[in-house]
């Protein structure tokens, strides 16, 4: 039973892990991310590791959230904000909501100020002087082929199955102790000598009684 237990999870995850590649969406929002903030100067979001960005690919951004400001403007960048790849995309804010899906293409070239691939994508304000206000973000969504194909080739890790350890019971061995067998003893022919001497006595008498 326990093999056939393991085996079924060891299924289960492999199910569960192909599922997330074919879906080739890497969801990065944080617990931090979805309380609101009254006033922060930006929020950044680290893009999934393992994925080898280049200049010219396409990233699909999904981006939803309230906020008392009128528009917010996302990017992809690095972790310090000087190495910006992608243009800045400028994002409505409608009745204090927003929820946008939006393509945004890598420029690797130093056009944009950035020449190594994106770490992060950050969420800030209208311009540089305004902050966000009342920000709480719900969800950010992040999609490319690139991540598609690291999730493809990321090893499948299989659950170890566990081994059966059935331990086999001790034999038990017979300690009866078998009674000793007493040896048979002769009894000394005593009586048969006692019975021999008389006869024989008697015998010598009539012997002599002849004789005589």
């Amino acid at each position: 039973m326990k093999k056939l237990f393991a085996l079924l999870v060891a299924a289960m995850l492999v199910m569960a892990m192909s599922v997330t590649a074919f879906a080739a969406t890497a969801s990065i929002i944080t617990d931090a991310a979805k309380e609101t903030q009254a006033e922060v100067s930006n929020i950044m979001f680290n893009l999934p590791e393992g994925v080898a960005f280049e200049n010219g690919d396409v990233v699909t951004v999904h981006i939803k959230g309230t906020a008392d400001n009128t528009t917010v403007r996302i990017y992809l960048t690095d972790a310090v904000d000087v190495g910006r790849v992608t243009d800045v995309t400028m994002i409505d804010v409608v009745d204090g909501a927003f929820d946008v899906t939006v393509d945004v293409t890598l420029d690797t070239s130093g056009a944009f100020g950035g020449t190594a691939a994106p770490t992060v994508l950050i969420l800030k304000g209208p311009d540089w002087q305004t902050p966000l206000s009342n920000i709480t973000v719900e969800v950010v969504e992040i999609t490319s082929d690139k991540i598609t194909e690291a999730a493809e080739e990321a090893p499948v890790e299989e659950a170890p199955v566990e081994e059966e350890t059935t331990e086999e019971a001790p034999v038990e061995e017979d300690t009866t102790e078998e009674a000793p067998v007493e040896e048979e003893t002769e009894a000394p022919a005593t009586g048969l000598a006692f019975a021999v001497v008389p006869a024989v006595v008697a015998l010598a008498a009539v012997v002599v009684s002849k004789k005589r």
